[in-house]
């Protein structure tokens, strides 16, 4: 399960992390492990996630029970990859500008998958451009989707 960003463990990873010099990008807690990515402008590096990992250790030995995540939990570090999930507002508003790929839950108005231009993000709705068909004929078309709909969304980077 994710952890929300006003949870007090999110709360006391983000200082842990941010005393680090990094972000953290999200987290996720499940039965027995603790899921902790990290983002930084310049970077996620192999040494930064292994430094957050040993601070993360001695931190939950201590506090672990009280955060609801155990003195003990199996921890994986990492960054967010090219293609991050956007899962939370501050996910989507770092995304504007990239390329998306949207997976829709339902509605005949959409499409099961979007995959464009993210131009905007208001809390409620994404706006994105589409194009379609071959380089004669392409056909561009602005989606506006709210948020509500979204099953998943990436940064879908064209390698």
């Amino acid at each position: 399960m994710f952890a929300e960003r006003t949870s007090e463990v999110w709360q006391r990873i983000e200082e842990l992390v941010q005393n680090e010099g990094l972000g953290l990008y999200d987290l996720e807690v499940l039965a027995g492990t603790l899921k902790v990515t990290l983002h930084s402008k310049e970077g996620v590096k192999s040494g930064d996630c292994s430094r957050i990992c040993k601070r993360l250790v001695v931190l939950l030995s201590v506090e672990g029970a009280n955060l609801g995540v155990g003195s003990e939990p199996h921890i994986e570090v990492n960054s967010p990859g090219i293609n991050r999930a956007l899962r939370i507002h501050e996910h989507y508003l770092g995304a504007v500008g990239e390329r998306v790929k949207v997976v829709i839950t339902s509605g005949k108005e959409f499409p099961a998958e979007l995959i464009g231009q993210f131009l905007s993000f208001d809390n409620q709705v994404l706006k994105i451009v589409t194009e379609e068909g071959t380089k004669k004929a392409l056909v561009t078309k602005e989606w506006e989707v709210p948020i509500s709909l979204v099953k998943r969304a990436n940064v879908d980077f064209k390698f």
